[in-house]
């Protein structure tokens, strides 16, 4: 006899002997068999076409009561990012979304739910943003017709707080596009003194016009635009250090007062666009490096990790708690696989012979040891371990703010090892680089001071507007971010 080994139709893995057959299909478990089931009885079964074996084995335990919280409308509210009538608008995190076939499953939930109106997929972000009729159809719903396709949602106590903080501050928004305006058209209104041969020496009653138009122009820029530049570098110098943004600010500044004297002394057109044109491209290379950041960046809150809310035990009853609500003396109740969100001890799980069947806890989280430790009742337990098996009781005895987890994360070691490593290599060459750019602009100002002012103030200022921006500015953001992005 030749040993054969069939695979999943579902999910690709091996089925043993005892596996479950439906005609010429077979599949590892009964949880595979009611994914396809569902699949079939809706008419989604083009989603095996796409690729061979793409589904995830759901969690048969994650639909016993685990979402009953998303039926707390204030909880609920933490997660949604609109609403406005019966329509809302979230966005899930689902890691376990990996090929093609998940995006197409994923993009048609309509077809297991009537009540989304349209579920869009980001793929690098391993999200789905879905909008639905909350008079037809819950959160809790949805969530759980996703559960049972094996592609549960991630919450995380991070999410709800990046969603309570909706209303964020979008001045780089608005600052990005008052320079990019004003950049734009003080270039349009200094096109002539570039393509024309004579510039406006025919029209100098319109040459002192598109002047005074540029000059409006940038006022919005230094005084709106830049003032984050201004702010960190009078900080900087207030706290006897030179900083990054001390030369851009000194170029931002010189090339401002020496374009006002030429327009005034009518010995040239000025550098207003080239002024502009540094604030506009130094917010865009700060904002795409901040992006790309953002995007690659591992959560760093412990916070981000936890659960939004977990079931309180109070008079009999299971309740849906906000993790940030609980208190010392409180009945959790925490399923398997659930994250334990503070210190707590082991009361009792439903096993009749606790010595024979322990609670294991994996404390892989805090501790790095991915061997899960045996508890008994009357056990301490801590924050971040991450229980499995039945259901357990843990009664709290420090909340999360205070936990072990908590302690261990805010340990100043981490904090200046970090500083070691990346903060103070830049700052250093920072330092140096302010340093010997203002040397070199006051020094050549100091050489041809004797010989010509003018000449003098075009060198000064030449070193101030060509070495701060180009190094600084273009090079350092945007090849850092490129950077990251490529890694």
């Amino acid at each position: 006899m030749i040993a054969t080994t069939v695979a999943c139709y579902h999910c690709g893995a091996d089925c043993y002997e005892g596996y479950i057959g439906d005609g010429d299909k077979s599949f590892c478990c009964q949880g595979c068999h009611s994914v396809y089931t569902l699949l079939n009885d809706v008419q989604l079964c083009t989603y095996y076409q796409l690729d061979a074996h793409p589904g995830q084995s759901p969690d048969t335990l994650a639909l016993s009561g685990k979402y009953t919280w998303l039926e707390d409308e204030k909880l609920v509210n933490g997660l949604i990012e609109f609403k406005r009538g019966d329509r809302s608008h979230v966005t899930l995190s689902i890691p376990s979304m990996h090929c093609s076939s998940c995006i197409w499953l994923l993009e048609h939930l309509n077809r297991l739910d009537p009540g989304v109106i349209q579920s869009t997929v980001n793929f690098p972000a391993r999200t789905v943003a879905i909008a639905y009729r909350s008079d037809e159809t819950t959160l809790r719903r949805i969530v759980e017709w996703m559960t049972r396709i094996g592609y549960e949602p991630v919450f995380t106590q991070g999410d709800a707080a990046k969603q309570s903080g909706q209303q964020q501050n979008r001045s780089t928004y608005y600052k990005i596009g008052v320079a990019g305006f004003c950049f734009g058209n003080i270039m349009m209104l200094s096109l002539p003194d570039y393509v024309a041969p004579t510039g406006f020496a025919d029209e100098v009653g319109l040459h002192h016009v598109f002047m005074a138009l540029s000059v409006l122009l940038s006022l919005p820029v230094i005084g709106y635009a830049s003032s984050d530049i201004f702010a960190s570098a009078w900080k900087g110098l207030r706290g006897k250090y030179l900083n990054i943004d001390l030369p851009i600010a000194l170029a931002i500044l010189v090339t401002f007062l020496r374009s006002l004297w030429d327009w005034y002394s009518g010995s040239g057109t000025g550098y207003f666009d080239s002024m502009t044109g540094i604030v506009f491209f130094m917010l865009v290379g700060r904002f795409f490096q901040q992006r790309t950041w953002q995007r690659l960046s591992f959560d760093r809150d412990y916070r981000s990790y936890f659960p939004v809310a977990v079931m309180v035990k109070k008079q009999g009853k299971e309740l849906p708690t906000a993790v940030s609500e609980i208190k010392i003396g409180d009945r959790l109740v925490i399923r398997n696989q659930e994250l334990i969100p503070a210190d707590a001890i082991l009361i009792k799980h439903p096993m009749e012979h606790p010595m024979e069947h322990p609670t294991m806890i994996d404390y892989s989280f805090v501790t790095g040891e991915s061997d899960p430790i045996p508890h008994q009742p009357g056990d301490r337990v801590y924050a971040g371990g991450r229980l499995q098996g039945s259901a357990s009781e843990l009664e709290v005895i420090r909340p999360m703010d205070q936990s072990y987890l908590t302690r261990l994360w805010n340990n100043p070691v981490f904090k200046r090892a970090e500083q070691t490593d990346q903060t103070r290599y830049v700052e250093q060459i920072n330092r140096w680089f302010t340093a010997l750019t203002l040397l070199i602009s006051i020094g050549s100002f100091i050489y041809w001071a004797p010989l010509e002012i003018t000449r003098a103030m075009n060198a000064a200022t030449a070193v101030l507007i060509i070495a701060c921006p180009c190094a600084l500015l273009l090079a350092a953001t945007f090849t850092h971010g490129n950077m990251l992005r490529i890694l």
